[in-house]
């Protein structure tokens, strides 16, 4: 019996002592088993932000290289590096808390490299993430030029005006545009679709009537300047030009204009039209007689005084559209042996002869800037003699007139004590602008400008 519980006392002594090897193994185990996450060997980011600005491509933890292009005013930015749990992180070797920004890093004009390296936990394995921002010049978003494969611009092109127009005929189905940027770092789109550098557009098509065609401009900073063209395609049935063979059209051809004048002089009898269509299928009729396409009608006699030309275009379908010239024969006027003919219709007289015609003075502003003349309005075959002040008090001036494009001394003259003075009489026999200069010995300038017109 004492076996018995002997041997059951030495059996419950061995569980025990199993158990507690068991136990004691387990806890070891525990022990050994935290340090496995400090060994890990993970050195992956899991997330990269920069600020200001947007990574290029999005942010993709295998992905090793990114860009960032940020404004010309961006001087310092940072960045918030993300890695995977346990791994520590430098940033341009500065130690980044995971999760928290970098500290402040400073981006010159032109690239600037950012690496990341992130070390894993088990302080071996390493990844270096590299950043290329790209800090932009200041924003060139003009255009150094821009021109059309068919039509003419209107104004013409400069890099601060960015609304254009353009007229072209009915055959012109399509347009192309060729635009060039000033700063070779900015893209431009016309019409949306990217225009290699110095190319052109693609084709465009064009409907009768107005197209408006955009062409943007994006500086490297990504922001945008638009201009903008409308390109007016003729119908069928409208003129593309008029021209006649002596006298100028008042006003200056436009495709929507049907009705104008011009004067010529007693010594033009006769004169010719010259129209031209939009398509080499209409008919066109001048007075009643067709013109062959290109060219000009027959002479058209002209009476003193007022005379109708009628332009008529017919289109294959039938429809019309009528546009009319009223000229005006100028009657004659005796030209006194004193005046000399300075050529374009224009004569310099001596204050006084032509008795029999009135000599109009009218004061006349001046100007330094030719682009600001102010006007003298004259009647045809009337003098005038502009009383010009604001000149230099006491001076000399030499007066030229531009005729045909060349300039024509009319004489001298001299500013009295207060600054005024009277310019050599001029009697015009053709409608238009004279463009008159008044230089000093000094060469200062001063300009007024005539116009001439039917009484």
């Amino acid at each position: 019996m004492r076996d018995r519980r002997t041997r059951g006392l030495e059996r419950s002594q061995r569980a025990v002592l199993v158990f507690g090897t068991g136990l004691a193994v387990g806890i070891m185990a525990i022990f050994h088993a935290q340090p496995a996450l400090a060994l890990s060997s993970d050195a992956s980011l899991e997330l990269l932000v920069i600020s200001p600005g947007v990574l290029s491509p999005a942010f993709d933890s295998g992905i090793m290289a990114y860009t960032s292009v940020v404004p010309s005013t961006t001087a310092t930015l940072s960045v918030t590096p993300t890695a995977a749990e346990g791994a520590t992180v430098r940033v341009n070797g500065s130690a980044v808390v995971s999760g928290s920004p970098s500290p402040t890093i400073a981006v010159t004009v032109g690239a600037n490299s950012i690496t990341t390296v992130v070390t894993a936990g088990n302080g071996v394995t390493q990844r270096t993430y590299t950043l290329t921002v790209q800090r932009s010049t200041a924003a060139d978003l003009d255009l150094s030029g821009l021109r059309l494969s068919s039509g003419v611009l209107t104004p013409v092109f400069a890099k601060g005006t960015i609304l254009y127009t353009a007229e072209v005929p009915f055959s012109a189905k399509t347009v192309t545009l060729t635009p060039t940027a000033s700063a070779s770092t900015s893209t431009v789109k016309v019409n949306g679709s990217t225009v290699a550098p110095g190319g052109q557009s693609d084709p465009i098509d064009l409907a009768v009537g107005d197209n408006d065609i955009s062409v943007t401009v994006r500086a490297q900073d990504l922001s945008q300047k638009r201009y903008t063209v409308t390109v007016k395609r003729a119908s069928e049935v409208e003129l593309l030009g008029l021209r006649l063979s002596s006298g100028t059209l008042s006003p200056a051809f436009a495709g929507g204009i049907t009705e104008y004048t011009a004067t010529v002089p007693d010594a033009t009898k006769s004169i010719t039209v010259t129209p031209t269509g939009s398509s080499t299928l209409v008919t066109i009729k001048v007075n009643g007689a067709v013109v062959p396409a290109g060219g000009s009608s027959g002479e058209i006699p002209l009476t003193t005084g007022a005379n109708t030309v009628t332009i008529v275009v017919t289109t294959t379908d039938n429809q019309t559209k009528t546009s009319t010239v009223v000229v005006t024969r100028a009657p004659g006027v005796a030209v006194s042996p004193d005046g000399v003919h300075l050529g374009g219709g224009v004569w310099l007289v001596k204050t006084g002869t032509f008795s029999h015609l009135k000599v109009t003075r009218a004061a006349a502003g001046i100007t330094a800037k030719p682009k600001k003349k102010q006007s003298v309005r004259t009647p045809l075959n009337r003098l005038v003699a502009p009383r010009v002040s604001n000149l230099t008090p006491r001076t000399a001036y030499r007066v030229s007139v531009r005729i045909n494009g060349s300039w024509i001394q009319t004489g001298t003259l001299r500013a009295g004590r207060r600054g005024v003075a009277t310019l050599p009489a001029l009697r015009f026999q053709n409608a238009g602008r004279f463009q008159v200069k008044l230089r000093a010995s000094d060469q200062s300038k001063r300009y007024i400008r005539i116009v001439a017109h039917p009484a």
